[in-house]
């Protein structure tokens, strides 16, 4: 079943909170990722210097930190 995959222990290393497998990894991915995408919408950062590595960087620390 998709899903059940066990995580790998490289995978498991690096993630901050405790899950085993793929399809949980998935789930806590998918909440931060909206939750970023509201931020996007509201920073004054996205809207000034969408393209800039600075705030691409930050949109990707946004998106995935509370998983690794």
């Amino acid at each position: 079943r998709y899903g059940q995959t066990p995580l790998e222990l490289d995978e498991l290393a690096g993630l901050i909170p405790s899950i085993s497998t793929k399809a949980e990894l998935d789930e806590l991915e998918l909440r931060n990722i909206q939750r970023a995408l509201i931020w996007a919408r509201r920073s004054r950062k996205v809207r000034d210097g969408l393209l800039t590595v600075g705030v691409m960087c930050e949109l990707h620390r946004q998106m995935f930190r509370d998983v690794w």
